[in-house]
C-alpha cells in the first residue's frame, strides 16, 4: 500500500477498521455516516461555544458604564461578532468540503481500497482542520469574555478608593429591598461623611485629600467589609449596605469603625493628618422604598453633624438617636432572663470565652498592627472581688456562676471587634482595638456599674451580688504583650490590696484612681 502524503496510513486504517459498520459492502453508507457525525460534532461544538459566549460573555456586561469602559466593551463585543462570523464562514466552508468528499467516497468505493483510504484521509484532515479552527475561536472567545468581565468590574468600582461605586451601591440596595419584600430579610444602611473635608482640601490640597479618602476606604473595608458592601457614595461620603442585618446588629460595628478612623494617622508626602467622620444609620421599615431609607440615614447623618461631628446616630423609623443607645443601656441594667440564665440546676456555667493563651496571641497581633499603622490599643483586666471566698463558702459551681454572670455583662457591653477572655480564675480580660485610654476608662466604669446593679437570684444562688475591681491601660510605643499585661496585673493587685469595687487607669507607670463604690471620676461617662 502506498504512502498517502501527510496522512498516517495506519491511523487511517484503524479509523476504517475500528468499526465493523464501516467495512465491506457498507463502505459508502459508512462514509456518509462519518460525514454526518463530523458535521454534527462541528455544529454542536460551535453551538456550545456560541451559547457559552451568550450566557457567559454578554451576561457579564452589566449596566452601562462610563465612556472609556463602555467603548472597550463595545470593541470586545465587535470582536465577538467577528469571531462568530468567522466560525460561521469556517463551518460553511467545512460543510462544502465534506459534501465534496462525500461524493468522492461514493466514487472511491468503486475504485478500490487504496483510493478509498486516500479520500478517507482527506476527510480526517478536513475534520482536524475544523477542530483547530474551533479551538482557535474558543481561545479568542475566552479572551474577549475576560475582557468584558474586566470592563464590567471596572464599571462598578470607584477608581480612587477601589471600593464599590454608586452604581454598585444602587444594585445592592435594590437587591436587598427585593429580598426584604420576598422574605422580610432585614436590610440596613450606613452613610458616613468625612468631617470638614472641604476645609481640609483647601488647606492641604486635593492630593492630600485623595490620600485621606483612600485611607478611610481602607479602614472601612477592614472594619465593615465582612458585614456589608462598602461603597464610595460620592465625594467625601461613603455608604455601607448591610443585607440581612438589623441596625442593632451593626450598631457596635459602626461605632467601632468611627473610632478606628478617628484613631488613625494618615500620611502624605511626609505629613501626617488626623480626621474624624460622622455617620447615620437606618434600617428598612415595613413597605418603605430604598429612597425613604436613604433619606432617613441622611437625616441621622445630619444629626451627627449637628451634634458636633465625630459621632453616630440612627433613625429607628420614629426618631433619631445616638447609635450607642442600641447597646449601652444593656451594659448598666440586668439582662433580660437573668434568673433563668443563673439557674444552677439547668445552666452550664462555663464562661464560653477565650483562654489566656488565645487572648495574649491576639494582643501580640494587635500590637504588631499598632506598630505598623499607629492605631491605638487598650487592655482591661477585671477581677471579681472576693472570688476565692465565694468558692470557699459556696463551692466551685458558685464561682463559675459568678464568672458566667460577669461574662454576660462583658458581652453585652463590648463591640464586635473587642476580645473578652477568662484571663485566670476569677479574672476577665478585655482587648479594645482602636481605643484610647479615656475610652477604655469609660468602658471600665460601665462594666463596674453594671456589676453593681446586677442582682443574682438568692434562693438558688447564695451570693446575691458581686463587684469588680478593674485596671485599664493603653499600649505604649515599643511595648510587647507581656509588658503591657504585666503592668495591668500589677495595677489590679495593688488596687485590690487597698479595697474593692474600684477602677484605676495606668498612665505610664502611674496608677490613677478613677472610681470607687458609687463614685466615678470618669470624664464624659454618661452611663
Amino acid at each position: 500500500m502506498h504512502c498517502l502524503g501527510s496522512v498516517d496510513e495506519r491511523r487511517v486504517g484503524r479509523s476504517l477498521l475500528g468499526d465493523p459498520k464501516l467495512l465491506g459492502t457498507t463502505s459508502i453508507d459508512g462514509g456518509r455516516g462519518m460525514h454526518d457525525i463530523i458535521v454534527m460534532a462541528s455544529l454542536v461544538a460551535c453551538g456550545v461555544l456560541c451559547g457559552w459566549w451568550l450566557r457567559g460573555g454578554l451576561a457579564q456586561e452589566g449596566p452601562p458604564s462610563d465612556a472609556p469602559s463602555s467603548s472597550r466593551i463595545d470593541r470586545a463585543l465587535e470582536h465577538l461578532r467577528s469571531i462568530a462570523s468567522g466560525v460561521a464562514d469556517d463551518l460553511g466552508e467545512h460543510h462544502t468540503r465534506i459534501a465534496e468528499i462525500h461524493n468522492r467516497l461514493q466514487e472511491a468505493a468503486r475504485a478500490g481500497p487504496e483510493h478509498l483510504l486516500r479520500v478517507v484521509g482527506e476527510l480526517i484532515e478536513c475534520n482536524e482542520e475544523m477542530q483547530r479552527q474551533l479551538q482557535s475561536a474558543e481561545t479568542r472567545l475566552q479572551y474577549q469574555a475576560r475582557e468584558i468581565a474586566s470592563r464590567s468590574e471596572e464599571a462598578h468600582t470607584d477608581p480612587l478608593t477601589k471600593l464599590a461605586n454608586r452604581r454598585a451601591f444602587d444594585v445592592a440596595l435594590e437587591e436587598g429591598w427585593e429580598q426584604h419584600q420576598r422574605s422580610e430579610t432585614p436590610l440596613s444602611l450606613l452613610m458616613l461623611d468625612v468631617d470638614h473635608f472641604k476645609r481640609f482640601n483647601d488647606r492641604f490640597g486635593h492630593p492630600a485629600g485623595d490620600a485621606v479618602l483612600k485611607g478611610v476606604a481602607q479602614v472601612l473595608r477592614q472594619e465593615l467589609g465582612n458585614d456589608g458592601l462598602v461603597c464610595r457614595y460620592g465625594g467625601e461620603e461613603f455608604a455601607v449596605v448591610f443585607p440581612g442585618r438589623t441596625a442593632r446588629d451593626v450598631a457596635r460595628a459602626v461605632e467601632r469603625c468611627r473610632e478606628s478612623i478617628a484613631a488613625q494617622t494618615f500620611s502624605f508626602e511626609g505629613a501626617q493628618f488626623r480626621i474624624t467622620c460622622s455617620t447615620g444609620l437606618a434600617e428598612l421599615k415595613g413597605e418603605e422604598d430604598t429612597d425613604e431609607m436613604v433619606s432617613r440615614a441622611d437625616e441621622a447623618l445630619y444629626q451627627s453633624k449637628k451634634a458636633g461631628r465625630n459621632c453616630s446616630h440612627w433613625h429607628d423609623g420614629r426618631r433619631v438617636r445616638p447609635v450607642a443607645d442600641a447597646w449601652t443601656k444593656r451594659a448598666i441594667h440586668t439582662p433580660e432572663g437573668w434568673e433563668e440564665k443563673l439557674d444552677l440546676e439547668k445552666t452550664d456555667f462555663s464562661a464560653g470565652i477565650s483562654t489566656q493563651a488565645v487572648f495574649m496571641a491576639d494582643v501580640s497581633r494587635r500590637l504588631a498592627e499598632r506598630h505598623r499603622n499607629g492605631t491605638s490599643l487598650a487592655v482591661l483586666l477585671a477581677k471579681i472581688d472576693g472570688y476565692d471566698t465565694i468558692v470557699a463558702q459556696h463551692g466551685d459551681s458558685a464561682g463559675r456562676a459568678v464568672t458566667r454572670a460577669a461574662t454576660l455583662l462583658f458581652k453585652a457591653t463590648m463591640r464586635d471587634m473587642d476580645h473578652v477572655a477568662e484571663f485566670s480564675e476569677g479574672t476577665l480580660s478585655l482587648l479594645l482595638p482602636g481605643c484610647r485610654l479615656d475610652g477604655a476608662v469609660t468602658v471600665a466604669e460601665r462594666l463596674r456599674e453594671g456589676a453593681n446593679r446586677c442582682r443574682l437570684p438568692q434562693k438558688r444562688f447564695p451570693p446575691e451580688r458581686f463587684t469588680l475591681t478593674i485596671a485599664v491601660a493603653e499600649a505604649e510605643e515599643g511595648e510587647d504583650a507581656s509588658d503591657l499585661v504585666a503592668r495591668i496585673e500589677d495595677a489590679v493587685a495593688s488596687t485590690s490590696a487597698h479595697g474593692s469595687n474600684c477602677t484605676c487607669a495606668l498612665e505610664g507607670k502611674e496608677t490613677r484612681l478613677i472610681g470607687i463604690g458609687d463614685i466615678s471620676l470618669a470624664a464624659g461617662d454618661n452611663a
